[in-house]
C-alpha cells in the first residue's frame, strides 16, 4: 500500500492548492517586461539554439551552490552551468541544473517574444520584497539583484500562432538567500505540447520544476507537471494568490528540494468545494458534476473513458510501459521492460516481458496473473460495466498471491499504476517474487477461459479470489493454482453510487507463449467487464452476517469482518475497540480516544488544539520559552511550537546538533601476490600499498577529523615486516597532500633504498582513479567541487590548525611540485574488492592516554555571512616511539578536514621487508599482513557503515624451506604443524599461527592431515525426478524438507522406500486389495476408516447398487467414454474428475470441439526474417510464410536458405555478392557501405560529420571542429568517462565509466536513453576500441591487466590478453590488418604493444623513446600507428605526437608540443590529429602529414573537468572489410580477425 499511500499523499498536496478565493494574478501584477523597460530580448530568427548566458552583478546561490552566471533559453526555462540549447522531448527531471517554470518546445518564429533583464532598480527589489517577505517571515530577506525573465504571447512549434502562452520567471537574491517566483496570470496559458519534430513521438506535455540533480539528486516538479491540468497551472498556488508560486531554493541547509512559504493554507475538502473550483482538477475533456455532499466530481465526456481526471479516447489503442524486478525461482529479474498493446475496441491486452532468459522464460509462462491487471484495466465494458481505467484513471496498486497447491509454491505480485505520463502512455512498475512450477523446455500451455468476480469492500478498494488452472500441452499435464487479488486506488466520494458492488472479469481466448530467441514471455487475451446480476452474485443475498464482507470465489464464496471489526466465535463480527490498544489507534498524547462503532476518533484534551492525532498546547510564542538552539513558529493551528534551528533535531525534548556521518573504507592493493624466497634476497620486494577512502555525508563539514592506524610495522621480536619508507599521507580531490601524523622513527629507519630504475618525474593523477573509488569529487570533473563557478571556497572558513608541523603540505623536496591541480601518484591500484570490506573489526588503541578529546565550540555566524558549519576540533597526538627498539604492531594518526560530500584518501605505502622476512619465516607459506583504520567519533562526528575497517593483502611463497628433517613438519610460529602441513602467519593485532591440511587432506593440521576429500553432504534425493517411492508409497510435497518425499501411503509404515502393512503391535491387517487394478475397472482401491485396510469402493461419481457400481451424471468421461475426436479425456486435479479437453489447437466443452481462432501474426507480429504474415485460406487466418521466391524455406519463425548461394544466388540480398569467403567455402557478403549477414544488407547510416565526441568525466560533449555550436549529448553527475569510441554502422557511440566500472552507450540521434551496455567483471574499464566490422569491442581494464574482448550483438565477452601487461590504457584496432594496438604506461617500462585481434602473436613495437604514453589511434588509410606522449619533465622531454608504420616502421614525430602541456586523448580525421589536453581547456589540432597549423579547439563545459579520450565522427563509414564480415560464426559467435586475412570463431 505504500505506493497509493504516496499517491494520496500527493492527491491531498494537490488540493491544498486549490484556491478557493477568487483573487488571482492578473496580467497587470507581473513584474513590468517589454518595451518601456530595459529588457532585452532573445531574438526570434531561430529555432532552438536559441539561448544566452547572462552575467550576475549578485552571487546566485541555488542549493548550496553559488553561481554567476546563468543561460536563458526559450523553451521555458534557465539552466546553469551549461547552455541546454534544443528542446529535449523527455520527461523531468533532467541531468541538467535548471529552472523551469514552463518547460515545452516554444517557437517565436511565429508569435511572441522572451524578454529577460538583471535588475537593482527600486521598484524591482520592492516587488519582488512585496512577493516573498510577507510569505516567508522566518527569513531575513532584503532583495538586492532580480532577474527577470518573460515568455510573452510565445506561440508552440511549429510557427503555432493560433494559441499563446504569457509567463514569468523571476529569480530573486541577495547573495545569500535566492528565492524562485513563478507568475502565471490568469488565462495566460493557452497551450501545452507543441506538434512534435518526430512523427513518431508526440511531444510531452509542458512541464514544470526546478531540479539540480548533481546536488543530492535535487528536485521539485509542480503539481501537474506533465499533466493535463498543467493548462490550469493559473488557478493554483502555493501562496495566497493563485497564479503566484515562490520557492525559496538557496540556501538550503536540509535534505528538501525547497522550502515553501512560511504558512500553510487552510486545506479545503473536496467535498465543501464546488465546481467553480473544481473544475480546474478535472481533464480537459472532462465535465465538473456536483454532488450530494456539496462537492464534485470528474466525469469524462462523450467519446471519452477515465475517471475524470485522466481520460483516454474511446476506441484509441493503448500502449502500458513498465519495468519489473524481483526474483523468480532463484534468478533476479532486473529492470526487465514490459511493453502492452491494447485494441481498446476489442478488449484485447498483449502483454510483453523482455529480457527473460531460459532459466525461467519457460516457467514463467505458468504466471497467467501478470495479464491480469492489465486486462481489467481495458476490459470491454458490457452493459453498464465498468473497466479499471473508468474507475482509477489508470493509478492503481494491483497485488496477486499466486498459490500452486501441488508443489506449495507461491508468488507475490505486485504493481503499480502510475497514470498517463508526459507522451500518453500509460507506465507501472512490476515487482514479483517467490516460485513457480517448473515448466519443461519447449513446453506451451492452454489456459482456458478464466472468470474472477471482483467485490467492492470499501471505495477505490477491490478484491477477488478464485481457483484456476493451465495445461502443459505434450504432457496433458493440469497444473491448478488459487489466486488472490487486490486493486486500491483512490476514488472520488461523489462516484459511490454509479459503481457496482461486483463485478465480473471475464479473460478468454488466453495465449502466452515464451519466445526463447526473443527472450519474451507474451500474454494475450480478450477481457469483458459487467456487473454481476442475478443467481450469478453469490453474495447478494448476503450470505455473511452483519458487519462482514461477503469475498465471491469461482464457483463459492467466503466472509470477512469489515475494517474496525473482528470475528468473535458464533458471536461474528464485533465493533473492534480501537482505543484498547495503543497498536490499533494513532492519539495523540494529549489527546483522548474516543470508540465509535466500527471505527475510532481522536479528540484532543482541555487546553490543548489540533486534530486529535497531533495536539498542542494553546499556547502562543511570547508564552513559550523554547530552550536552546530552538526557536518558536506558528503550525498550522495556529499556535506557537518549539522547533529546532537548523542543524539540530529533537530528541526528548532537546534540540541536539546533527552530527555530520562520515564513512570509512579500506582496500589492499594487491590484497594478494606471490613470490619466491631466492626473489626476496633483497632488502626491499614489492610494494604494498593500503588505501582508506573516507567520505564526509554531511550535512556539514568536518574539520581536524582524526583516523587511528594500526600497521604491521614489524613483529613481537623486532622483524620488519611492511617497511614504510615514507610518511604516510592524506590525498584530497584537488591533488592537496598532508602528512599524517607519525612518529619520524617509524619512517625510513634503516635508510633502505629502492634498486630501480630511475622514476619518471611526472606520474599524472590520471582520473584520481589510482584510487579505486576517489573519482567523482575530483574537482576535475564533478560539479560538487567546481571553483568559482559553482561554489566559491572563500564561503567556508578554515578552523584553526592545531599541529600544523605535520599537516603542512608536503613541499618540493618531499615529493614533486603539484601544479595546476596535478599531482604525482603511484601506479595504478588494483579495482577495490568489496569482499575486502569488514563492517566492524575489534581495535585497541596502542596508547589511549595519548588520544584524548578537547573539543572546542565554533563561533557563530555574522548576519549576512556564509555560515560557519560545526567543525570538531580534536587535539590528539599520535604516540612516540623515540628511545625504542623494537616497535612491533604500531599506531599513528591522519587528520582530514573534509566538506560535504568531499572524499579523501589515506595512502599507506610500504614494501616487504624481504630478507628480514626471509630469514624469520624461512618455513612459512603464506604470510598475511593486515592494518586497521579508526575513525574518531564524537557528538559531532558519527560513523555510516562501522568506525573500524581493515585491509589485508596476503604473500604466498612458493618455495618456504623445510628444516626440521626427514618426517618432521615444519615449526609455525610456537607450533608445530604436521608433516604434510604447511605454515601461515597473520600479522594482526596479535600474530596468529595456522597449520593447514594442502588440498586433497584433512585434519587439524597438527595432529592430522590424512588423504581424502572433504566429502560433500549427502543431499536427499527428489522423487520427481527419481523413481525411488515404494509400491504402497507416493511421492507428495514436504514443506518441512522443502522437497517431495515418498510417503508410505495411509494404513502402511516405513520410510517411503519400503512401506509394509503391519501396525504398530505387529498384528497382519487383512486388506482387499493393493493397488487400484485388483478391483474393478468402476472401482478404486482405498483405505477403510479405523483399522485402515485397503478395500475396493466405487469410484467418483458411480454409486452402489448391490456390489456393483453404476455411472451417475458426474461420472468421469475416462467412464463415459463422451470425449469428441479432437479432445483428450484428462484429469482435473482440483476436482479429482476426469474431463474432457479440446485438443490443441481446437476450443469448446470437450464433447464437442472445433479448431480454434488461432490470434494471427498480423496482432503478434511474431513472423521471423526472411518471412512476411499472410493470409491462409485454408486455415482463415494470417500465417507467417517465409520468402520461398528467394530460396528460403522454414516454419515462418525460423527461415533459412534452402539452397547455398552458388547454386541460388538469390538467396543473397540485392546489394550482396556470393564471394569464397574461406578456402573453397562462398557466402553471401554485403557490397562496400551496406551492413548485413548478405542475406539482409541495410545500408551503413550517415552522419552530420565533422565533429567529435569528448569524454569529459562526468559528461560526453559533441565538439565541431568549426569551434562553434558544442553541447553536451549525456551528463551523470556520479560517472567519469574515459575512453570513447564509434559503431558506424549502427549510429552508436560507447563510452566507458571506470567510477561505476560500467561500458555505456547511446545513439547519436538521441532516439532512445542511456544503456548500461556492460558491466559483468569490470574492475577499471578505461580504454575502448570498436571494430564494427567484426561486431567486436576491445576494452582496456589495469585493474586486471588484461584486455577484453565483448560482442557488440550478443555482449558476449572473453579475455584476449592476459599476460605481459601493466597498465594498459589507450587501444585501437585496425580492421583490415586484424590488429589490435595498445599503450602500456608501466612506469618502468612504458611501451606500445600489438596483437591479432584474437589475441595472438603479441608483441612490442615501440619501447624506446617513449616516456607516458596515454590514447592511441590507427590511421586506417596511411596504415600508420599515433599516440599521446605527456614525455617526461625530470629529463626535459618534452610532450608530443608520434607516429609509427602499422608495421613498426618508419617512426615519426607529428609534432613536439610544450612544456607543461599533458596531451591524453587522440583521433585521426581525414586530414588532421586532433586530441585533448588536460592543461589547455580545448581541442588541439595539427595537419596530421606536417604538424603545422597547430589550433586549438573550444567547447562548452571545458573548465568542469579534465578531457579523456575523443573519438572523431566520420561522415559515413570507412570502406573497410575483413574476412569476419558476414557473420560467417553464426548469430551468436564470436568471429575474431586473425591477422592472416582470415579470422577464428569463439
Amino acid at each position: 500500500m505504500t505506493s497509493m499511500l504516496n499517491y494520496n499523499l500527493v492527491r491531498s498536496f494537490l488540493l491544498l492548492f486549490v484556491i478557493v478565493k477568487v483573487e488571482c494574478l492578473q496580467l497587470s501584477d507581473l513584474f513590468p517586461h517589454g518595451i518601456g523597460t530595459t529588457d532585452s530580448t532573445l531574438g526570434t530568427s531561430r529555432e532552438d539554439d536559441n539561448s544566452i548566458e547572462v552575467q550576475l552583478g549578485v552571487p546566485f546561490v541555488f542549493y548550496q551552490r553559488q553561481f554567476d552566471s546563468l543561460f536563458i533559453n526559450e523553451n521555458g526555462f534557465v539552466s546553469f552551468l551549461t547552455e541546454v540549447p534544443i528542446f529535449y522531448n523527455v520527461q523531468m527531471p533532467m541531468d541538467y541544473p535548471m529552472i523551469a517554470p514552463f518547460y515545452t518546445d516554444v517557437d517565436t518564429r511565429g508569435t511572441g517574444q522572451v524578454y529577460y533583464r538583471v535588475s537593482k532598480e527600486k521598484q524591482d527589489l520592492d516587488k519582488a520584497n512585496s512577493f516573498i517577505n510577507p510569505r516567508f517571515r522566518s527569513t531575513s530577506f532584503s532583495c538586492s539583484e532580480v532577474v527577470v525573465v518573460t515568455w510573452s504571447k510565445v506561440g508552440a512549434y511549429n510557427k503555432n500562432k493560433d494559441k499563446v502562452n504569457t509567463f514569468q520567471l523571476v529569480l530573486a537574491s541577495d547573495g545569500y538567500h535566492s528565492f524562485a517566483l513563478f507568475l502565471y496570470p490568469k488565462n495566460g496559458i493557452q497551450w501545452i505540447r507543441g506538434d512534435g519534430k518526430d512523427r513518431n513521438s508526440p511531444d510531452a506535455r509542458a512541464q514544470a520544476g526546478i531540479m539540480f540533480l548533481l546536488d543530492r539528486a535535487r528536485y521539485h516538479l509542480l503539481p501537474f507537471s506533465g499533466k493535463d491540468q498543467i493548462r490550469n497551472i493559473d488557478d493554483f498556488s502555493n501562496t495566497d494568490l493563485a497564479g503566484l508560486w515562490i520557492y525559496k531554493i538557496g540556501r538550503i541547509d536540509t535534505d528538501e528540494s525547497v522550502v515553501q512559504p512560511d504558512e500553510a493554507f487552510t486545506e479545503v475538502e473536496r467535498a465543501s468545494q464546488g465546481c467553480e473550483q473544481g473544475r480546474s482538477l478535472c481533464h480537459s475533456e472532462a465535465s465538473c458534476r456536483a454532488t450530494g455532499n456539496g462537492g464534485f466530481c470528474c466525469a469524462c465526456n462523450r467519446g471519452w473513458y477515465g475517471n475524470g481526471e485522466n481520460c483516454l479516447e474511446n476506441e484509441m489503442p493503448q500502449r502500458v510501459k513498465g519495468r519489473m524486478n524481483g526474483e523468480l525461482n532463484g534468478v533476479v529479474i532486473d529492470q526487465q521492460d514490459i511493453h502492452c498493446y491494447v485494441v481498446t475496441n476489442d478488449g484485447k491486452t498483449y502483454t510483453a516481458v523482455s529480457s527473460v532468459n531460459n532459466k525461467i522464460g519457460w516457467s514463467m509462462q505458468g504466471l497467467v496473473p501478470i495479464g491480469t491487471a492489465i486486462s481489467w484495466l481495458f476490459a470491454l465494458p458490457q452493459g453498464e460495466g465498468r473497466n479499471g481505467f473508468s474507475l482509477t484513471g489508470g493509478e492503481f496498486n494491483y497485488t496477486a498471491v499466486v498459490h500452486y497447491p501441488d508443489t506449495q509454491e507461491q508468488v507475490n505480485i505486485n504493481m503499480v499504476a502510475k497514470g498517463v505520463n508526459v507522451f500518453d502512455y500509460m507506465t507501472a512498475d512490476m515487482k514479483i517474487s517467490g516460485s513457480v512450477p517448473v515448466i519443461p523446455e519447449k513446453a506451451k500451455i492452454k489456459v482456458e477461459s478464466q472468470t474472477l468476480h471482483f467485490i467492492r469492500t470499501q471505495p477505490g478498494y477491490i478484491r477477488s479470489r478464485g481457483q484456476h488452472s493451465y495445461l502443459i500441452e505434450g504432457q496433458n499435464k493440469e497444473v491448478p493454482f488459487t489466486v488472490e487479488q487486490t486493486i486500491s486506488w483512490t476514488e472520488c466520494s461523489g462516484s459511490l453510487d454509479t459503481i457496482s458492488r461486483t463485478m465480473k472479469l471475464v479473460n478468454d481466448r488466453n495465449f502466452i507463449i515464451y519466445d526463447e530467441e526473443e527472450e519474451i514471455v507474451r500474454y494475450a487475451m480478450r477481457s469483458t467487464i459487467s456487473d454481476v446480476e442475478g443467481t450469478e452474485d453469490l453474495c447478494k443475498m448476503s450470505p455473511c452476517g452483519p458487519h462482514s464482507i461477503c469475498i465471491p470465489d469461482t464457483v463459492s464464496y467466503s466472509c470477512e469482518c469489515e475494517e474496525g471489526f473482528i470475528l468473535e466465535g458464533a458471536n461474528g463480527c464485533i465493533d473492534k475497540n480501537e482505543c484498547m490498544s495503543e497498536e490499533w489507534n494513532k492519539c495523540g498524547d494529549n489527546s483522548v480516544c474516543i470508540n465509535n462503532q466500527g471505527s475510532y476518533s481522536c479528540e484532543c484534551k482541555d487546553g490543548f488544539v489540533g486534530d486529535g492525532f497531533e495536539c498542542y498546547e494553546k499556547r502562543s510564542c511570547s508564552e513559550l520559552n523554547c530552550g536552546q538552539n530552538s526557536k518558536c513558529i506558528i503550525n498550522k493551528f495556529g499556535q506557537g511550537e518549539c522547533e529546532c534551528v537548523a542543524g539540530y533535531e529533537k530528541v526528548k525534548d532537546v534540540c541536539k546538533f546533527i552530527p555530520s556521518k562520515v564513512s570509512l573504507r579500506a582496500f589492499a592493493t594487491p590484497d594478494s601476490l606471490t613470490s619466491s624466497f631466492k626473489d626476496l634476497d633483497v632488502d626491499i620486494g614489492p610494494r604494498i600499498e593500503h588505501v582508506y577512502d573516507v567520505i564526509n555525508h554531511g550535512p556539514y563539514d568536518v574539520g581536524h577529523l582524526i583516523v587511528n592506524f594500526s600497521w604491521p610495522l614489524q613483529d613481537e621480536s623486532g622483524t620488519w615486516l611492511l617497511y614504510l619508507r615514507e610518511t604516510p599521507y592524506v590525498q584530497y580531490a584537488s591533488g592537496e597532500r598532508e602528512k599524517c601524523d607519525i612518529s619520524p622513527v617509524l619512517v625510513n629507519s634503516l635508510d633502505l633504498k629502492l634498486m630501480r630504475r630511475k622514476k619518471r618525474f611526472a606520474d599524472m593523477k590520471d582520473y584520481e582513479m589510482k584510487l579505486y573509488g576517489v573519482l567523482y569529487e575530483d574537482p576535475e570533473y564533478d560539479y560538487s567541487a567546481l571553483t568559482e563557478q559553482i561554489l566559491s571556497l572563500s564561503e567556508y572558513a578554515d578552523a584553526p590548525d592545531t599541529d600544523t608541523q605535520d599537516s603542512a603540505v608536503l613541499h618540493s623536496d618531499e615529493a614533486p611540485e603539484v601544479n595546476d591541480g596535478m599531482s604525482n601518484s603511484n601506479d595504478y591500484l588494483p579495482m577495490h574488492d568489496p569482499e575486502n570490506e569488514i563492517e566492524d573489526y575489534e581495535l585497541d588503541l596502542e596508547d589511549p592516554q595519548d588520544l584524548e578529546y578537547k573539543l572546542s565550540e565554533p563561533s557563530e555566524p555574522e548576519a549576512k555571512q556564509v555560515l560557519l558549519e560545526k567543525i570538531a576540533t580534536k587535539e590528539v597526538s599520535a604516540p612516540s616511539y623515540e628511545g625504542l627498539n623494537v616497535f612491533g604492531r604500531v599506531n599513528f594518526l591522519c587528520r582530514l578536514k573534509l566538506a560535504v560530500n568531499e572524499r579523501a584518501t589515506v595512502k599507506i605505502m610500504s614494501h616487504v621487508s624481504s630478507k628480514q622476512i626471509r630469514k624469520s619465516y624461512e618455513s612459512v607459506s603464506k604470510l598475511s599482513f593486515k592494518s586497521t583504520g579508526e575513525i574518531l567519533v564524537d557528538e559531532l562526528i558519527k560513523t555510516k557503515n562501522g568506525a573500524r575497517k581493515f585491509a589485508k593483502t596476503t604473500l604466498s611463497v612458493l618455495d618456504p624451506r623445510y628444516v626440521q628433517g626427514p618426517g618432521a613438519g615444519v615449526q609455525c610460529k610456537d607450533v608445530l604443524c604436521h608433516k604434510y602441513a604447511t605454515c601461515s602467519i597473520i600479522f594482526d593485532k596479535q600474530t596468529k599461527a595456522l597449520c593447514q591440511c594442502p588440498e586433497g587432506f584433512q585434519g587439524d593440521g597438527v595432529e592430522t592431515c590424512e588423504p581424502g576429500e572433504v566429502l560433500p553432504p549427502i543431499m536427499e534425493k527428489d522423487c520427481r525426478t527419481e523413481r525411488i517411492c515404494g509400491e504402497n508409497a507416493e511421492c507428495t510435497y514436504q514443506a518441512e524438507a522443502a522437497m517431495y518425499k515418498c510417503v508410505c501411503k495411509p494404513g502402511y509404515f516405513g520410510n517411503g522406500v519400503t512401506c509394509n502393512s503391519e501396525a504398530e503391535g505387529g498384528e497382519t491387517i487383512p486388506h482387499e486389495c493393493s493397488t487400484d487394478s485388483d478391483c474393478e475397472p468402476t472401482k478404486y482401491c482405498l483405505n477403510r476408516g479405523g483399522d485402515f485396510a485397503r478395500v475396493c469402493r466405487c469410484r467418483p461419481g458411480f454409486f452402489t447398487q448391490g456390489d456393483s457400481c453404476i455411472p451417475n451424471q458426474q461420472a468421469g468421461c475416462d467412464l463415459l467414454k463422451n470425449c469428441a475426436e479432437t479432445a483428450d479425456c484428462v484429469r482435473n486435479s482440483v476436482s479429482g474428475l476426469h474431463e474432457c479437453r479440446c485438443s490443441s489447437g481446437y476450443q469448446g466443452n470437450g464433447t464437442y470441439c472445433q479448431r480454434e481462432v488461432v490470434i494471427g501474426c498480423n496482432i503478434l507480429e511474431n513472423c521471423g526474417k526472411f518471412a512476411t504474415c499472410e493470409f491462409e485460406i485454408m486455415s482463415r487466418g494470417y500465417r507467417c510464410m517465409c520468402d520461398s521466391a528467394r530460396g528460403f524455406a522454414g516454419d515462418g519463425f525460423t527461415c533459412k536458405p534452402a539452397q547455398h548461394c552458388r547454386f541460388n544466388p538469390a538467396v543473397c540480398h540485392p546489394n550482396a555478392d556470393c564471394l569464397q569467403i574461406q578456402g573453397s567455402d562462398h557466402g553471401c557478403r554485403c557490397k562496400p557501405q551496406f551492413k548485413g549477414d548478405g542475406l539482409s544488407c541495410d545500408p551503413l547510416p550517415r552522419f552530420e560529420g565533422n565533429f567529435a565526441i569528448v569524454a569529459q568525466g562526468m559528461a560526453l560533449i559533441k565538439v565541431p571542429m568549426s569551434g562553434r555550436g558544442s553541447r553536451p549529448l549525456n551528463i551523470q553527475s556520479n560517472q567519469l568517462s574515459a575512453g570513447v569510441d564509434f559503431d558506424c554502422s549502427s549510429g552508436m557511440y560507447y563510452w566507458t565509466d571506470t567510477h561505476n566500472k560500467v561500458i555505456r552507450r547511446a545513439p547519436l540521434s538521441g532516439s532512445s536513453p542511456v544503456e548500461d551496455f556492460f558491466t559483468e567483471g569490470l574492475r577499471f574499464p578505461e580504454g575502448l576500441a570498436v571494430d564494427w566490422v567484426s561486431r567486436n569491442m576491445y576494452v582496456t581494464d589495469p585493474g586486471k591487466e588484461a584486455i577484453e574482448v565483448i560482442s557488440l550483438d550478443t555482449r558476449a565477452s572473453l579475455p584476449l590478453v592476459i599476460e605481459g601487461l601493466h597498465s594498459p590504457r589507450g587501444i585501437a584496432v585496425h580492421p583490415v590488418l586484424g590488429k589490435l594496438y595498445w599503450t602500456d604506461w608501466d612506469r618502468y617500462f612504458p611501451r606500445i604493444q600489438m596483437a591479432n585481434m584474437d589475441g595472438s602473436d603479441v608483441q612490442i613495437l615501440v619501447n624506446n623513446k617513449i616516456y607516458e604514453p596515454n590514447s592511441i589511434a590507427v590511421d586506417y588509410f596511411n596504415y600508420e600507428v599515433c599516440w599521446t606522449d605527456a614525455g617526461d619533465q625530470s629529463n626535459n622531454v618534452r610532450p608530443r605526437i608520434d607516429c609509427i608504420g602499422a608495421n613498426g616502421s618508419g617512426r615519426r614525430t607529428v609534432v613536439e608540443l610544450s612544456n607543461g602541456d599533458y596531451p591524453y586523448g587522440i583521433a585521426i580525421t581525414e586530414n588532421s590529429i586532433i586530441w585533448t589536453d588536460w592543461r589547455r581547456k580545448s581541442v588541439q589540432s595539427v595537419d596530421k602529414r606536417t604538424g603545422s597549423g597547430l589550433r586549438s579547439i573550444p567547447y562548452m563545459l571545458s573548465n568542469t573537468g579534465r578531457p579523456y579520450d575523443l573519438v572523431n565522427i566520420p561522415v559515413e563509414c570507412p570502406n573497410l572489410s575483413n574476412s569476419c564480415q558476414g557473420q560467417p560464426c553464426g548469430l551468436y559467435g564470436m568471429c575474431l580477425p586473425n591477422g592472416q586475412s582470415s579470422h577464428v570463431c569463439r
